[in-house]
């Protein structure tokens, strides 16, 4: 962490995970929102990723306060890349994962990607529930759909640059489209 003091920089302190030694490409995306400091890891666990959240105190400094990552394949997808991109606002988080990929009918489609979305304080404080995982609506091989991600308020987007003959896409999901709670794709550009 770095602090700009009368026109210079200074080093503040340095963050690492907490298994220094197997949070490969720690650091690879991150983003600060408030008191809060989340840290992508892609690399980590034979490429399936992870995400570090850290919480600012007064006396001790950053400190890790959770890792909010899906562990693990579900039927369906083979996860890849976790924390790859990440954007955080207020107690929302959106995690890239661009290079799972997706079973459809008896197709594999490789980096197809998906995207995550993780609310915090639910189930206690600071405890990151995943709510929704998004996906485009037509997965192909090498889309890596959540390359790169954002979110604001009720709207999230992902972009997926190998789509479309890696000319890219961009897909607008909204909270609430289609149903209470739901994360409903809403327009692609």
């Amino acid at each position: 962490m770095w602090t700009l003091n009368a026109g210079e920089w200074n080093r503040l302190e340095r963050i690492y995970a907490a298994n220094l030694y197997t949070a490969l490409e720690f650091g690879s995306s991150l983003d600060i929102d408030g008191e809060h400091l989340v840290v992508g890891a892609p690399g980590e666990n034979i490429g399936q990723g992870a995400i570090y959240v850290f919480r600012r105190h007064q006396t001790a400094g950053w400190q890790p306060v959770a890792q909010p990552t899906v562990i693990g394949n579900a039927p369906g997808f083979t996860i890849g890349g976790q924390g790859s991109a990440l954007a955080m606002e207020g107690d929302r988080l959106i995690v890239g994962a661009p290079t799972t990929s997706q079973n459809v009918g008896l197709a594999i489609r490789p980096n197809s990607g998906l995207a995550y979305i993780f609310e915090r304080n639910t189930g206690g404080e600071e405890a990151w529930r995943l709510v929704r995982v998004l996906a485009g609506a037509d997965p192909r091989s090498g889309h890596r759909f959540g390359a790169s991600v954002d979110i604001a308020g009720d709207c999230a987007v992902v972009g997926a640059w190998g789509a479309d003959s890696e000319t890219g896409q961009v897909h607008v999901f909204l909270r609430n489209q289609g149903g209470t709670e739901v994360w409903g794709e809403a327009e692609l550009l």
